[in-house]
């Protein structure tokens, strides 16, 4: 028992040796690129594991990989194109894009080597991405209409095996969405409410992963999704806001996979 205990100890800290960062997608706003790599899997180009999200970007770098191109019709292959530049900067740095210069800003990065970022920095193992974020929403139908507005910003960083995330969204909605007179998928919110009926609500996600070769762990505060379905899904889903947990997640081969969290919510 003792040399088994060693061997799988040995196994484990060997599995350091590669260099491996994550950071996860935003479950709820980055639902276009899962629906890519959903179509992808329904095609049988590439197998990620579907039930556990959110995946990491890196994950997504390596799906929308060329290697599919050839299974692909040509709207599809325009869409694998569109999401490479926007993920393969998470890759390893041995597979990112190279760069002239170690510093881009002010929308430089449209020569197509990548989306374009408000701030892009990538020297060795250091990856540093800073975005704003602003967007509108509107909603009609025979009752009438609607709409959400959110502004804010994005960060991530990438240092070895450490990957470090976090955003912040200021949201305004017309007619708040999630009140309780409402039967709607969409998540919880602890609104501040205006003499109009209005409502706005602040929205922060973060977290700090280590990453090895076969898994990561993290201290994050983000959402949960676990399950299949397009109107959410069975086991759990994205109904509660962001919340601080612990998450360990375990990969060693392409038969295993071991997720695990621990956290816990508070009515309010």
């Amino acid at each position: 028992m003792r040399r088994l205990l060693f061997f799988y100890f040995i196994l484990f800290f060997l599995s350091f040796s590669s260099f491996a960062q994550e950071i996860p997608l935003d479950a709820r706003l980055d639902q276009n690129a899962l629906e890519f790599a959903d179509e992808l899997f329904n095609l049988q180009a590439t197998s990620p594991n579907q039930i556990i999200q959110p995946f990491t970007r890196r994950t997504l770098a390596n799906v929308f990989d060329d290697s599919i191109l050839l299974q692909l019709n040509r709207r599809q292959k325009n869409e694998l194109l569109f999401y490479q530049l926007e993920f393969k900067k998470d890759l390893d740095p041995s597979q990112r894009p190279i760069l002239n210069r170690s510093l881009r800003t002010l929308f430089s990065g449209l020569k197509r080597y990548k989306q374009p970022d408000l701030l892009y920095f990538h020297k060795d193992e250091v990856t540093l991405t800073i975005n704003p974020i602003y967007g509108i929403t509107t909603f009609y139908n025979k009752n009438g209409e609607n709409g959400q507005r959110r502004m804010g910003a994005e960060l991530r960083a990438q240092i070895g095996r450490i990957g470090i995330y976090g955003s912040l969204r200021e949201v305004y909605e017309v007619d708040p969405l999630s009140k309780d007179s409402l039967a709607t998928p969409k998540e919880g919110s602890i609104y501040k409410y205006a003499a109009n009926g209005s409502g706005a609500y602040s929205e922060t996600r973060g977290g700090i992963t280590f990453g090895w070769k076969t898994g990561y762990v993290g201290i994050v505060r983000d959402y949960v999704k676990w399950g299949y379905g397009y109107y959410g899904t069975n086991i759990f889903d994205i109904n509660t806001v962001p919340f601080a947990q612990i998450k360990l997640h375990i990969k060693p081969n392409d038969w295993f996979q071991f997720d695990y969290f621990h956290g816990a919510l508070q009515s309010g």
